[in-house]
């Protein structure tokens, strides 16, 4: 039996420190999709070590626990990718170079 290659649709948002605005846009729009083909990751040009504490106050009172968000270090290069700090792990996303 061949493997099967699932495709998913990567929504990425950045911002400086992925301690604040743009894990809230993860985080709402992980809650609200409604298509399983695509989901959202955020990193940081310069992460904090955890998420803003007004953020995770602010997001519990919505109903969305985003505590245990682990931030994430955004790399350039020819392509484009993010670091995660608790594996250490390189995850490149490819980009269209027109």
């Amino acid at each position: 039996m061949k493997p099967v290659a699932i495709l998913v649709r990567l929504v990425f948002f950045v911002c400086t420190h992925n301690a604040g605005r743009s894990v809230i846009a993860e985080a709402f729009f992980n809650r609200y999709n409604c298509n399983p083909d695509w989901i959202a990751k955020s990193a940081g040009t310069s992460p904090k070590t955890a998420v803003n504490p007004v953020v995770v106050q602010a997001m519990k009172e919505k109903g969305i626990d985003v505590s245990k968000h682990v931030t994430r270090l955004l790399k350039a290069g020819r392509g484009c990718g993010f670091q995660d700090r608790h594996d250490g792990l390189h995850r490149w996303l490819s980009v269209d170079e027109a």
